[in-house]
């Protein structure tokens, strides 16, 4: 309900309105807060009354609705999210934290509703908002779940409910170092530059609207006032709606604007976490003087700031290139300022790696004083020695000019790689014709005796020595021999603080794509981190971003790993075409794992086109494109492109990688499951225990992989109702998820929810309940609202209801089941007939016997025109239909819902 205003509350109200009126713009959110603090009814109506005179286009008119309408309360209905308590206000509307009903579920979103009162006229901008919001997906950027009207006319958005504090007082409170300031806030120009690269600026940016979440990442928040780029719009009412702390000079003018503005106001933010204050005091500031302070700054610098603070030392830091970003970004001319908000972000990167940035002019000294910075330890000796040999100013002059230490370390590179190609070709060399068949010395072999060459002592060069041992290592990671790979990598460690920055990020990339292949993900996320960190070459880093994002997929962490690979992609994408393959690839297995299975589908369908025009006929990278495509498509019911997908990436990697690889084996547990939706079960068992002959003897390695093949032999017995053989190796796939995974993992939930069946059918109904309970909870915490994976859990969770009589809860459950495949899946896929079967299932059992029957004929029409095995739901569905007496209702039928 709302509450309407008694008269001694709309006394109140207008006395504290009037005297508001007569107090500076940036003073009077303050003396609302002191003088209504006991009445925030009364203040949330003061607000609104500012607003609407404020606005350019306000009237009487306006001004009287704002003042009569009800006010939203706590507890109010809102689509089907309950209000709970207001978090913000701002121009087009308020802030509510709500619960938001999905079916059974309940959700914590944010509501943001138009200002109670304020008309159709900004109605515009809450539906623009809509819009803008629609097509912004990134880990930086809040996510719009919903949007619609309320009952009472009001425009809405559902977003994202981000718990966090702002970024500045985010790093203030926890005295963050500047380094890692400028790391969270490169996190913010990201998604500001997404925003961009979409046509879209924000135009109000500030720390408020900059949260730091509880994972310690940024979210951007508030598109309230943003606009396309190129969009026409009379700017009716947005002048009242920016920050003036962190406004351009051309927002406060009225005139037009473009991304500049954005990144005028990245630079004001930046300024206040270089040295936490804002360079300039507006309070009390008329708009004459905000004007003209900003037209004609005379504001300290960071650096003089930080100096009169008494950090000499970090200040002299900060004038050594972050002052000049700072006053770039800030310029009063916006054609002054960086061209975009990646050339912002690039200079900061530049200047964390100690390297001149572009935003000060390049004089001799400049470069001198970065130079001596990123080679401390190195120009500390040359100095010395200098004082001996003066000649050696004219080498240290030459370096710096041709950045001869990176030279060093490429040439370093290159003959490290010529010893170890001598190594290896002395070991083909080495191979005896007598003892030995000609067609048995293969790549193994040979790495087998260069590993006891080693183990002997047949290298001595510390360097020489570490880089073959991790290049061997790669080498036997890719041929799937894992435990070899950690042999030769695990004496390393010891050594790796003597060894050169590079040696050791080498050594930690190896290490990593061992612990990935072994499922130690977060362990090889923490070497990976480590190896970034020590990289500076762009290809390096690209490289380390596409492993980083699959140690984060392996972990559930879909979005982290998605800005992953954009980074990766955004080097390759002009450098290195057949990397760019492989992140294209990974990039399809995001979308699958995150519910698109139309996005992953066009993602592996493109890849694997360029990847055909460029690379041989048998190259792995098309295996990998092959067996996306094939998993996306079953997924999608299409097994004329599924299983032939499937078996040419087969053969190829069989061709390639030998018949044992693990990714052979897991190629064939994927065509198991697949073979076995598609009515093949002789064919799918086949596969199955073909693939379980290469992993069982490895379970301790490949036991994240082993996971698949148990879980689709289990289904597979039973299909053949054989329950008690299912039972066990579902059990032993938990376990072997359980142990990969964790427990919250969405391999343990399919797993889970698999075995909930079994025991359904074994009688067990309360071990059955817990597992399903337990696969949705899972579900829940790691995937989207709307991911496909969820609808298995609400369909058999629905049944379940159904079977114990449950009727009300059955039809939640169905009903959502059905509305997610719908969503995600077709109207026509056979999964959205197992959902039709269910609910008219249950409406027999409710005695709605028309309803009953329609769902039965739009299941078996379904089934009829879809590919694969239906035969066993064919039967269900007309033999249920057959039985349905005649007319359009009947009494409740519990047998009907033990079915």
């Amino acid at each position: 309900m709302q509450a309407e205003l008694s008269d001694a509350a709309w006394t109140r109200l207008r006395s504290t309105f009037e005297h508001a009126l007569d107090l500076p713009t940036v003073e009077r959110e303050d003396w609302l807060a002191r003088q209504l603090a006991d009445a925030p009814t009364l203040q949330q109506a003061a607000r609104r009354m500012l607003a609407a005179l404020d606005a350019p286009a306000s009237s009487l008119d306006r001004l009287a609705g704002a003042i009569r309408t009800p006010i939203p309360e706590a507890g109010e209905q809102v689509g089907s999210q309950r209000l709970l308590r207001r978090i913000g206000s701002g121009g087009t509307g308020e802030v509510w934290e709500a619960a938001r009903r999905i079916g059974a579920d309940e959700q914590r979103v944010a509501v943001k509703l138009l200002a109670c009162g304020a008309g159709p006229a900004l109605a515009q901008p809450i539906e623009a908002e809509r819009r803008i919001l629609a097509r912004l997906n990134h880990p930086n950027i809040c996510t719009l779940l919903d949007a619609g009207i309320d009952s009472q006319g009001r425009p809405y958005l559902v977003l994202e409910h981000v718990r966090g504090e702002p970024l500045t007082d985010w790093c203030y409170a926890r005295r963050t170092p500047l380094d890692a300031r400028l790391r969270l806030f490169l996190e913010t120009c990201d998604g500001v530059a997404h925003a961009h690269s979409q046509l879209i600026i924000h135009r109000d940016l500030k720390p408020a609207h900059v949260l730091v979440g509880a994972s310690g990442r940024i979210k951007l928040l508030d598109f309230g006032i943003a606009r396309l780029l190129g969009e026409r719009s009379n700017g009716s009412g947005l002048t009242g709606m920016l920050t003036p702390a962190y406004a351009s000079p051309e927002q406060v003018r009225g005139d037009p604007v473009g991304t500049h503005c954005d990144i005028y106001s990245l630079g004001v933010i930046l300024y206040e976490l270089i040295c936490d204050q804002p360079p300039y005091a507006l309070q009390a500031c008329t708009p004459r003087q905000l004007m003209e302070r900003l037209q004609h700054p005379d504001h300290p610098t960071p650096s003089q700031i930080l100096r009169a603070l008494g950090q000499r030392r970090l200040a002299g830091r900060v004038a050594a290139g972050l002052d000049a970003v700072v006053a770039r970004a800030m310029h009063p001319q916006a054609t002054q300022r960086y061209a975009s908000v990646d050339a912002l972000a690039d200079d900061l990167r530049r200047w964390l790696q100690r390297k001149p940035v572009r935003a000060r002019r390049p004089d001799w000294r400049y470069r001198l004083s970065c130079f001596f910075r990123r080679h401390l330890l190195a120009c500390s000796l040359a100095v010395a020695t200098s004082l001996l040999l003066s000649s050696f100013t004219a080498v240290l002059w030459q370096r710096l000019e041709a950045e001869r230490a990176a030279l060093a370390v490429a040439r370093q590179e290159r003959q490290l790689a010529q010893h170890i190609g001598d190594f290896l070709v002395g070991l083909f060399a080495a191979a005896d014709p007598d003892r030995i068949e000609p067609d048995r010395v293969d790549l193994q072999t040979l790495l087998d005796r260069g590993r006891a060459d080693l183990g002997n002592g047949a290298i001595s060069d510390p360097q020489l020595r570490a880089g073959l041992s991790t290049r061997m290592a790669q080498v036997y990671v890719s041929l799937g021999l894992y435990e070899p790979a950690q042999a030769l990598l695990e004496p390393l460690e010891t050594a790796l603080p003597g060894l050169p920055a590079w040696h050791q990020a080498q050594w930690l990339e190896a290490q990593a794509s061992v612990d990935l292949a072994r499922s130690d993900a977060a362990t090889a996320e923490q070497h990976l981190r480590q190896a970034l960190a020590l990289r500076e070459a762009p290809a390096q880093r690209a490289r380390i971003h596409y492993q980083l994002a699959v140690a984060l997929r392996d972990q559930a962490h879909y979005d982290a790993a998605a800005a992953q690979l954009q980074q990766a992609a955004a080097w390759q994408r002009n450098n290195d075409p057949q990397a760019l393959l492989r992140t294209q690839i990974q990039q399809g297995s995001i979308a699958w794992l995150n519910g698109d299975l139309h996005g992953a589908q066009l993602r592996y369908r493109r890849a694997l086109a360029d990847g055909e025009a460029a690379l041989p006929p048998n190259h792995p990278d098309l295996a990998r494109a092959l067996n996306g495509l094939s998993l996306v498509a079953h997924r999608l019911g299409d097994y004329a492109e599924a299983i032939p997908s499937g078996e040419r990436a087969l053969r190829i990697q069989r061709q390639v990688f030998g018949p044992t690889h693990p990714a052979v084996a897991q190629t064939l547990a994927n065509l198991g499951a697949l073979l076995a939706d598609a009515g093949q079960l002789e064919a799918a068992r086949l596969r199955l225990l073909d693939a379980l002959r290469i992993q069982q003897p490895r379970q301790d390695e490949l036991g994240a992989v082993l996971t698949n093949t148990y879980n689709n032999l289990g289904l597979i017995a039973l299909r053949d109702d054989q329950a008690e053989a299912a039972s066990a190796w579902l059990e032993l796939g938990l376990a072997a998820a359980m142990k990969a995974h964790g427990p919250m993992h969405p391999q343990v939930a399919s797993l889970s929810d698999n075995l909930g069946l079994c025991l359904q059918k074994l009688g067990r109904v309360t071990a059955a309940e817990q597992h399903f309970a337990r696969a949705l909870e899972i579900r829940r915490q790691t995937l989207e609202p709307m991911h496909p994976h969820l609808a298995y859990s609400y369909h058999h969770l629905g049944r379940f209801a159904l079977q114990q009589y449950q009727l009300s809860l059955a039809q939640t459950h169905l009903q959502r089941a059905l509305s997610i495949r719908q969503a995600t899946l077709a109207d026509k896929h056979p999964l959205t007939a197992t959902s039709l079967l269910a609910l008219a299932d249950l409406h027999r059992a409710q005695g709605h016997l028309a309803q009953a029957r329609d769902g039965y004929r739009q299941a078996m029409a379904i089934w009829e025109r879809a590919q694969g095995d239906h035969g066993t739901e064919m039967a269900s569905a007309r033999a249920a239909l057959a039985g349905l007496p005649s007319g359009a209702t009947q009494p409740p039928d519990r047998l009907t819902a033990r079915r």
